[in-house]
Protein backbone atom coordinates (compact mmCIF):
# COMPACT_ATOMS: atom_id res chain seq x y z
CA UNK A 1 0.00 0.00 0.00
CA UNK A 2 1.39 3.47 -0.89
CA UNK A 3 2.50 5.98 1.74
CA UNK A 4 -0.34 8.35 0.78
CA UNK A 5 -2.97 5.65 1.36
CA UNK A 6 -1.34 4.67 4.63
CA UNK A 7 -1.47 8.30 5.72
CA UNK A 8 -5.17 8.52 4.84
CA UNK A 9 -5.84 5.31 6.78
CA UNK A 10 -3.94 6.69 9.79
CA UNK A 11 -5.97 9.91 9.70
CA UNK A 12 -9.22 7.97 9.51
CA UNK A 13 -8.15 5.80 12.46
CA UNK A 14 -7.17 8.87 14.50
CA UNK A 15 -10.52 10.49 13.76
CA UNK A 16 -12.33 7.29 14.76
CA UNK A 17 -10.40 7.05 18.04
CA UNK A 18 -11.08 10.74 18.79
CA UNK A 19 -14.79 10.23 18.14
CA UNK A 20 -14.81 7.13 20.36
CA UNK A 21 -13.06 9.04 23.17
CA UNK A 22 -15.54 11.92 22.89
CA UNK A 23 -18.41 9.43 22.86
CA UNK A 24 -17.00 7.72 25.98
CA UNK A 25 -16.73 11.07 27.78
CA UNK A 26 -20.30 11.92 26.81
CA UNK A 27 -21.48 8.53 28.10
CA UNK A 28 -19.68 9.11 31.42
CA UNK A 29 -21.24 12.55 31.79
CA UNK A 30 -24.72 11.15 31.06
CA UNK A 31 -24.22 8.30 33.54
CA UNK A 32 -22.93 10.74 36.18
CA UNK A 33 -26.01 12.94 35.71
CA UNK A 34 -28.31 9.92 36.02
CA UNK A 35 -26.60 8.76 39.22
CA UNK A 36 -26.89 12.28 40.66
CA UNK A 37 -30.62 12.50 39.86
CA UNK A 38 -31.24 9.09 41.43
CA UNK A 39 -29.31 10.19 44.51
CA UNK A 40 -31.34 13.39 44.77
CA UNK A 41 -34.59 11.40 44.51
CA UNK A 42 -33.48 8.94 47.22
CA UNK A 43 -32.49 11.90 49.41
CA UNK A 44 -35.99 13.42 49.02
CA UNK A 45 -37.40 10.05 50.05
CA UNK A 46 -35.07 10.06 53.11
CA UNK A 47 -33.36 6.91 51.86
CA UNK A 48 -30.00 8.44 52.77
CA UNK A 49 -27.83 5.33 52.45
CA UNK A 50 -28.99 4.72 48.88
CA UNK A 51 -28.65 8.43 48.11
CA UNK A 52 -25.04 8.39 49.32
CA UNK A 53 -24.20 5.42 47.08
CA UNK A 54 -25.58 7.25 44.05
CA UNK A 55 -23.80 10.53 44.85
CA UNK A 56 -20.48 8.72 45.29
CA UNK A 57 -20.98 6.84 41.99
CA UNK A 58 -21.72 10.10 40.19
CA UNK A 59 -18.59 11.78 41.57
CA UNK A 60 -16.41 8.80 40.63
CA UNK A 61 -17.54 9.19 37.03
CA UNK A 62 -17.20 12.98 36.84
CA UNK A 63 -15.85 14.98 39.80
CA UNK A 64 -18.25 17.82 40.61
CA UNK A 65 -18.31 20.29 43.51
CA UNK A 66 -22.11 20.19 43.94
CA UNK A 67 -22.10 16.40 44.08
CA UNK A 68 -19.32 16.41 46.70
CA UNK A 69 -21.33 18.93 48.73
CA UNK A 70 -24.31 16.55 48.60
CA UNK A 71 -22.02 13.73 49.75
CA UNK A 72 -20.87 15.81 52.73
CA UNK A 73 -24.43 16.77 53.69
CA UNK A 74 -25.62 13.15 53.39
CA UNK A 75 -22.78 11.97 55.65
CA UNK A 76 -23.94 14.58 58.14
CA UNK A 77 -27.53 13.30 58.10
CA UNK A 78 -26.20 9.74 58.59
CA UNK A 79 -24.25 10.97 61.66
CA UNK A 80 -20.86 10.19 60.19
CA UNK A 81 -19.04 13.41 61.14
CA UNK A 82 -15.53 12.24 60.17
CA UNK A 83 -16.61 11.33 56.63
CA UNK A 84 -18.65 14.54 56.42
CA UNK A 85 -15.68 16.69 57.49
CA UNK A 86 -13.40 15.04 54.91
CA UNK A 87 -16.03 15.47 52.18
CA UNK A 88 -16.37 19.18 53.04
CA UNK A 89 -12.57 19.46 52.80
CA UNK A 90 -12.67 17.89 49.33
CA UNK A 91 -15.46 20.30 48.39
CA UNK A 92 -13.38 23.30 49.50
CA UNK A 93 -10.49 22.14 47.30
CA UNK A 94 -12.49 22.94 44.13
CA UNK A 95 -11.06 26.12 42.64
CA UNK A 96 -14.36 26.95 40.93
CA UNK A 97 -16.09 27.92 44.21
CA UNK A 98 -16.98 31.56 44.68
CA UNK A 99 -16.40 33.37 47.98
CA UNK A 100 -19.94 32.80 49.26
CA UNK A 101 -19.90 29.06 48.52
CA UNK A 102 -16.49 28.70 50.13
CA UNK A 103 -17.65 30.50 53.28
CA UNK A 104 -20.74 28.25 53.57
CA UNK A 105 -18.59 25.14 53.14
CA UNK A 106 -16.08 26.26 55.76
CA UNK A 107 -18.84 27.11 58.23
CA UNK A 108 -20.55 23.73 57.80
CA UNK A 109 -17.23 21.92 58.18
CA UNK A 110 -16.19 23.87 61.29
CA UNK A 111 -19.47 22.97 63.03
CA UNK A 112 -18.32 19.32 62.97
CA UNK A 113 -14.94 19.97 64.64
CA UNK A 114 -16.07 19.39 68.28
CA UNK A 115 -17.14 15.82 67.33
CA UNK A 116 -13.80 14.67 65.90
CA UNK A 117 -10.05 15.24 65.63
CA UNK A 118 -8.29 16.86 62.66
CA UNK A 119 -4.71 16.59 61.38
CA UNK A 120 -3.58 19.40 59.04
CA UNK A 121 -0.96 17.74 56.81
CA UNK A 122 1.64 19.59 54.76
CA UNK A 123 4.56 18.10 52.87
CA UNK A 124 7.63 18.88 50.87
CA UNK A 125 7.12 18.39 47.99
CA UNK A 126 3.50 19.48 47.99
CA UNK A 127 0.74 17.49 46.27
CA UNK A 128 1.99 14.28 47.86
CA UNK A 129 -0.63 11.54 48.10
CA UNK A 130 -1.67 10.99 51.72
CA UNK A 131 -2.69 7.83 53.56
CA UNK A 132 -3.98 7.44 57.10
CA UNK A 133 -2.52 4.55 59.17
CA UNK A 134 -2.25 2.02 56.29
CA UNK A 135 -1.69 2.16 52.54
CA UNK A 136 -4.35 -0.48 51.86
CA UNK A 137 -7.04 1.80 53.29
CA UNK A 138 -6.67 4.07 50.25
CA UNK A 139 -5.67 7.69 49.74
CA UNK A 140 -7.30 10.44 51.79
CA UNK A 141 -6.22 13.21 49.38
CA UNK A 142 -3.16 15.24 48.49
CA UNK A 143 -1.18 17.65 50.63
CA UNK A 144 -1.75 20.24 51.91
CA UNK A 145 -4.98 18.87 53.38
CA UNK A 146 -6.93 18.55 56.60
CA UNK A 147 -7.71 14.93 57.49
CA UNK A 148 -10.47 14.18 60.00
CA UNK A 149 -10.12 11.11 62.19
CA UNK A 150 -10.68 9.80 65.70
CA UNK A 151 -8.73 11.04 68.70
CA UNK A 152 -5.51 9.15 69.44
CA UNK A 153 -2.24 8.26 67.72
CA UNK A 154 -2.32 7.99 63.94
CA UNK A 155 0.32 7.46 61.25
CA UNK A 156 0.29 9.81 58.26
CA UNK A 157 2.00 8.32 55.19
CA UNK A 158 2.96 10.46 52.16
CA UNK A 159 3.85 9.24 48.67
CA UNK A 160 5.22 11.29 45.77
CA UNK A 161 6.75 10.08 42.51
CA UNK A 162 10.54 10.33 42.59
CA UNK A 163 10.67 10.53 46.40
CA UNK A 164 10.85 7.96 49.16
CA UNK A 165 7.65 7.44 51.12
CA UNK A 166 7.59 9.34 54.39
CA UNK A 167 5.55 8.85 57.55
CA UNK A 168 4.96 10.61 60.83
CA UNK A 169 3.01 9.62 63.95
CA UNK A 170 0.63 12.31 65.18
CA UNK A 171 -1.53 12.40 68.30
CA UNK A 172 -4.93 13.65 67.17
CA UNK A 173 -6.97 15.58 69.78
CA UNK A 174 -10.75 15.85 69.74
CA UNK A 175 -11.90 19.33 68.75
CA UNK A 176 -8.38 20.45 67.77
CA UNK A 177 -6.62 20.87 64.41
CA UNK A 178 -3.13 19.39 64.93
CA UNK A 179 -0.45 20.30 62.33
CA UNK A 180 1.85 17.67 60.78
CA UNK A 181 4.59 18.10 58.20
CA UNK A 182 6.53 15.52 56.21
CA UNK A 183 9.82 16.09 54.39
CA UNK A 184 10.22 13.44 51.70
CA UNK A 185 13.72 12.40 50.64
CA UNK A 186 14.32 12.49 46.90
CA UNK A 187 15.33 9.17 45.35
CA UNK A 188 18.80 9.66 43.85
CA UNK A 189 21.59 7.75 42.22
CA UNK A 190 25.16 8.73 41.37
CA UNK A 191 26.08 10.08 37.96
CA UNK A 192 29.71 9.53 36.99
CA UNK A 193 30.97 11.23 33.81
CA UNK A 194 34.50 10.85 32.48
CA UNK A 195 35.97 12.27 29.30
CA UNK A 196 39.19 12.04 27.33
CA UNK A 197 40.62 14.62 27.49
CA UNK A 198 39.26 15.66 30.90
CA UNK A 199 37.99 19.12 31.80
CA UNK A 200 34.79 19.02 29.70
CA UNK A 201 31.70 20.78 31.03
CA UNK A 202 28.59 18.62 31.47
CA UNK A 203 25.07 19.98 30.99
CA UNK A 204 21.60 18.46 31.06
CA UNK A 205 19.89 19.14 27.75
CA UNK A 206 17.43 22.00 28.11
CA UNK A 207 19.27 23.58 31.06
CA UNK A 208 21.90 26.32 31.01
CA UNK A 209 23.23 25.33 34.45
CA UNK A 210 26.31 23.11 34.30
CA UNK A 211 26.44 19.95 36.41
CA UNK A 212 30.21 20.23 36.68
CA UNK A 213 33.48 19.45 34.94
CA UNK A 214 34.84 15.99 34.11
CA UNK A 215 35.82 13.82 35.83
CA UNK A 216 32.45 14.39 37.49
CA UNK A 217 30.64 12.49 40.26
CA UNK A 218 27.32 13.95 41.37
CA UNK A 219 24.02 12.79 42.86
CA UNK A 220 21.07 13.10 40.51
CA UNK A 221 17.33 12.31 40.76
CA UNK A 222 16.43 8.96 39.22
CA UNK A 223 15.26 8.92 35.63
CA UNK A 224 16.56 9.37 32.09
CA UNK A 225 18.87 12.29 31.31
CA UNK A 226 20.27 13.63 28.05
CA UNK A 227 23.75 14.97 28.74
CA UNK A 228 25.73 17.47 26.66
CA UNK A 229 29.51 17.22 27.03
CA UNK A 230 31.36 20.32 25.82
CA UNK A 231 35.06 21.13 25.58
CA UNK A 232 36.38 24.11 23.60
CA UNK A 233 38.05 23.03 20.38
CA UNK A 234 36.29 19.66 20.39
CA UNK A 235 33.08 18.25 18.94
CA UNK A 236 30.16 18.45 21.41
CA UNK A 237 28.74 15.03 22.28
CA UNK A 238 25.27 13.99 23.43
CA UNK A 239 24.68 10.95 25.62
CA UNK A 240 21.49 9.50 27.13
CA UNK A 241 21.86 7.90 30.56
CA UNK A 242 19.40 6.47 33.09
CA UNK A 243 20.03 7.19 36.76
CA UNK A 244 18.76 4.44 39.08
CA UNK A 245 18.20 4.30 42.82
CA UNK A 246 21.42 3.54 44.68
CA UNK A 247 23.42 2.78 41.52
CA UNK A 248 26.25 4.47 39.65
CA UNK A 249 25.28 5.62 36.16
CA UNK A 250 28.57 5.83 34.29
CA UNK A 251 29.26 7.73 31.08
CA UNK A 252 32.67 7.71 29.38
CA UNK A 253 33.21 9.76 26.21
CA UNK A 254 36.14 10.38 23.91
CA UNK A 255 36.01 13.91 22.55
CA UNK A 256 37.22 14.45 19.00
CA UNK A 257 39.15 17.59 18.22
CA UNK A 258 37.23 19.83 15.84
CA UNK A 259 39.65 20.42 12.99
CA UNK A 260 37.13 22.82 11.47
CA UNK A 261 33.59 23.84 12.07
CA UNK A 262 32.49 22.59 8.65
CA UNK A 263 30.51 19.52 7.61
CA UNK A 264 30.55 17.26 4.56
CA UNK A 265 27.92 15.37 2.53
CA UNK A 266 28.27 12.34 0.24
CA UNK A 267 25.60 10.73 -1.96
CA UNK A 268 26.05 7.17 -3.26
CA UNK A 269 23.88 4.63 -5.01
CA UNK A 270 21.97 4.88 -8.18
CA UNK A 271 21.26 5.48 -10.80
CA UNK A 272 24.45 7.36 -11.56
CA UNK A 273 23.89 10.83 -12.95
CA UNK A 274 20.86 11.64 -10.80
CA UNK A 275 20.72 15.35 -9.96
CA UNK A 276 21.37 16.36 -6.33
CA UNK A 277 20.06 19.66 -4.90
CA UNK A 278 20.89 21.03 -1.44
CA UNK A 279 18.53 23.65 -0.01
CA UNK A 280 17.08 24.25 -3.48
CA UNK A 281 20.42 24.64 -5.28
CA UNK A 282 21.83 22.06 -7.70
CA UNK A 283 25.01 20.65 -6.12
CA UNK A 284 26.00 17.96 -8.66
CA UNK A 285 25.24 14.41 -9.73
CA UNK A 286 25.37 10.98 -8.09
CA UNK A 287 27.97 9.90 -6.96
CA UNK A 288 28.70 13.17 -5.16
CA UNK A 289 30.98 14.36 -2.36
CA UNK A 290 30.66 17.87 -0.90
CA UNK A 291 32.93 19.39 1.75
CA UNK A 292 33.10 22.64 3.69
CA UNK A 293 29.34 22.84 4.20
CA UNK A 294 27.79 24.97 6.95
CA UNK A 295 26.63 22.82 9.89
CA UNK A 296 22.91 22.62 10.52
CA UNK A 297 19.87 21.14 8.85
CA UNK A 298 19.72 20.84 5.06
CA UNK A 299 16.98 19.76 2.65
CA UNK A 300 18.42 17.35 0.05
CA UNK A 301 16.54 16.38 -3.14
CA UNK A 302 17.70 13.66 -5.54
CA UNK A 303 15.90 13.22 -8.86
CA UNK A 304 16.26 11.82 -12.36
CA UNK A 305 13.81 11.72 -15.23
CA UNK A 306 11.75 8.53 -15.30
CA UNK A 307 12.11 7.87 -11.54
CA UNK A 308 10.36 8.91 -8.36
CA UNK A 309 12.44 11.66 -6.69
CA UNK A 310 13.55 11.52 -3.03
CA UNK A 311 13.62 14.48 -0.70
CA UNK A 312 14.56 14.56 2.97
CA UNK A 313 15.88 16.72 5.77
CA UNK A 314 19.36 15.71 6.94
CA UNK A 315 21.60 16.93 9.76
CA UNK A 316 25.05 18.27 8.90
CA UNK A 317 27.22 18.06 12.02
CA UNK A 318 30.56 19.86 12.42
CA UNK A 319 33.57 17.69 11.47
CA UNK A 320 31.19 14.91 10.47
CA UNK A 321 30.29 13.40 7.10
CA UNK A 322 26.62 12.79 6.37
CA UNK A 323 26.20 9.88 3.94
CA UNK A 324 23.11 9.20 1.82
CA UNK A 325 22.70 5.84 0.10
CA UNK A 326 19.99 6.28 -2.55
CA UNK A 327 18.05 3.91 -4.78
CA UNK A 328 15.80 5.84 -7.17
CA UNK A 329 13.09 3.70 -8.74
CA UNK A 330 10.58 4.06 -11.53
CA UNK A 331 7.27 5.68 -10.56
CA UNK A 332 4.98 3.07 -9.03
CA UNK A 333 2.39 1.77 -11.46
CA UNK A 334 0.23 -1.34 -11.65
CA UNK A 335 -1.77 -2.92 -14.46
CA UNK A 336 -4.81 -2.71 -12.21
CA UNK A 337 -4.66 1.08 -11.87
CA UNK A 338 -6.83 1.71 -14.93
CA UNK A 339 -9.33 -0.96 -13.91
CA UNK A 340 -9.68 0.32 -10.37
CA UNK A 341 -10.60 3.82 -11.55
CA UNK A 342 -13.21 2.31 -13.87
CA UNK A 343 -14.47 0.04 -11.08
CA UNK A 344 -14.71 2.84 -8.52
CA UNK A 345 -16.36 5.11 -11.10
CA UNK A 346 -18.97 2.59 -12.25
CA UNK A 347 -19.62 1.36 -8.71
CA UNK A 348 -19.97 4.88 -7.33
CA UNK A 349 -22.27 5.94 -10.15
CA UNK A 350 -24.41 2.84 -9.59
CA UNK A 351 -24.70 3.52 -5.86
CA UNK A 352 -25.73 7.14 -6.51
CA UNK A 353 -28.24 6.00 -9.12
CA UNK A 354 -29.58 3.39 -6.71
CA UNK A 355 -29.99 6.06 -4.05
CA UNK A 356 -31.93 8.27 -6.48
CA UNK A 357 -34.15 5.35 -7.45
CA UNK A 358 -34.68 4.62 -3.76
CA UNK A 359 -35.91 8.18 -3.20
CA UNK A 360 -38.26 7.83 -6.19
CA UNK A 361 -39.50 4.48 -4.81
CA UNK A 362 -40.30 6.10 -1.44
CA UNK A 363 -42.22 8.86 -3.20
CA UNK A 364 -44.12 6.33 -5.34
CA UNK A 365 -44.95 4.31 -2.26
CA UNK A 366 -46.36 7.40 -0.52
CA UNK A 367 -48.43 8.21 -3.64
CA UNK A 368 -49.76 4.64 -3.72
CA UNK A 369 -50.97 4.77 -0.12
CA UNK A 370 -52.68 8.10 -0.76
CA UNK A 371 -54.32 6.85 -3.96
CA UNK A 372 -54.06 3.05 -4.40
CA UNK A 373 -54.15 1.92 -8.05
CA UNK A 374 -52.81 -1.09 -9.89
CA UNK A 375 -50.57 1.20 -11.94
CA UNK A 376 -49.21 2.75 -8.75
CA UNK A 377 -48.50 -0.68 -7.26
CA UNK A 378 -46.68 -1.71 -10.44
CA UNK A 379 -44.63 1.49 -10.35
CA UNK A 380 -43.67 0.90 -6.71
CA UNK A 381 -42.64 -2.71 -7.44
CA UNK A 382 -40.61 -1.71 -10.50
CA UNK A 383 -38.82 1.07 -8.65
CA UNK A 384 -38.07 -1.18 -5.65
CA UNK A 385 -36.65 -3.85 -7.94
CA UNK A 386 -34.59 -1.33 -9.89
CA UNK A 387 -33.28 0.19 -6.67
CA UNK A 388 -32.18 -3.19 -5.32
CA UNK A 389 -30.55 -4.26 -8.57
CA UNK A 390 -28.68 -1.03 -9.23
CA UNK A 391 -27.68 -0.34 -5.61
CA UNK A 392 -26.43 -3.84 -4.83
CA UNK A 393 -24.70 -4.10 -8.21
CA UNK A 394 -22.85 -0.86 -7.46
CA UNK A 395 -21.89 -2.06 -4.00
CA UNK A 396 -20.69 -5.36 -5.47
CA UNK A 397 -18.53 -3.57 -8.05
CA UNK A 398 -17.07 -1.29 -5.36
CA UNK A 399 -16.32 -4.22 -3.05
CA UNK A 400 -14.69 -6.28 -5.81
CA UNK A 401 -12.59 -3.30 -6.94
CA UNK A 402 -11.51 -2.54 -3.37
CA UNK A 403 -10.47 -6.16 -2.75
CA UNK A 404 -8.39 -6.25 -5.94
CA UNK A 405 -6.90 -2.85 -5.10
CA UNK A 406 -5.80 -4.01 -1.66
CA UNK A 407 -4.51 -7.43 -2.71
CA UNK A 408 -2.60 -6.34 -5.80
CA UNK A 409 1.04 -5.67 -4.73
CA UNK A 410 2.52 -2.19 -5.07
CA UNK A 411 5.98 -1.81 -6.66
CA UNK A 412 8.89 -0.67 -4.51
CA UNK A 413 9.18 3.07 -4.06
CA UNK A 414 12.30 5.20 -3.90
CA UNK A 415 14.27 4.67 -0.70
CA UNK A 416 17.30 6.27 0.92
CA UNK A 417 19.44 5.60 4.00
CA UNK A 418 21.04 8.48 5.87
CA UNK A 419 24.03 7.84 8.17
CA UNK A 420 26.63 9.92 9.98
CA UNK A 421 30.34 9.03 9.68
CA UNK A 422 32.04 10.58 12.69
Amino acid sequence: MSRARLAVAALLLAALLTAEAAHARADEASEAQLQYELGAEFYRQRRYGEALDRFLASNRLVANANVVLNVAQTYGVLRRPIDAYNAYTTYLNFETLDAAARLRGESARDLLLPELAVIAVDSEPSRAELFLDRLDLGSVGRSPRQVATTAGDHVIIAHSEGFRDGSVTVRAIRGVVVPARLELARIVGRLVVESAPPGATVFVQGSDAALGVTPLTIEQPVGALTLLVRLPGHVELTRVVTVRDGEDARVAVELLRAASGRASLSVRGGPAGARVSVNGRVAGQVPLALAELAPGTAVVRIEQEGTTPWQGEVVLEPSTSTRIDIALRAPPSRPIDGLRFVGYGIGGAAVITGAVLGVLAIGANDDFYQSPTSEGLTRVSDLNLATDVVLFSGLGVLAATLIMDLLWPWPEDTTATVALDR
